[in-house]
């Protein structure tokens, strides 16, 4: 399964529209309980600084997670699906029926 680049640079993009409403909401609380009033313009500048650096180093960030495999497996067809299911199933059968197999050799052995 692969990444599109332009799925990495939408999901930069909506995560620092999030991420820089909180920090300047955050930078705004802090300059009004550190300075006794709220300074828009230096919540402003620290969300604009944050937000230049940190653009880049989301991209990079994801971009890496695109090159790792881990945690990522191919799609698969409905049919695929159903025969993966099924095997599943069997296996789990299998184990209960050994199981049942061995509880009635073990009862037949108490007699």
């Amino acid at each position: 399964m692969e990444m599109d680049r332009k799925r990495s640079i939408a999901k930069t993009i909506s995560w620092r529209v999030l991420a820089t409403t909180d920090t300047f909401i955050i930078a705004y609380l802090v300059t009004y309980f550190i300075l006794g009033e709220a300074e828009p313009g230096i919540a402003g500048t620290i969300a604009g600084v944050e937000v230049m650096t940190k653009l880049f180093l989301y991209y990079f960030h994801e971009r890496g997670w695109a090159q790792i495999t881990w945690g990522v497996r191919p799609s698969r067809s409905p049919e695929q699906k159903a025969a993966d299911l099924h095997a599943e199933a069997d296996a789990l059968i299998g184990v209960v029926e050994n199981s049942t197999d061995s509880a009635e050799a073990e009862a037949g052995e108490e007699t």
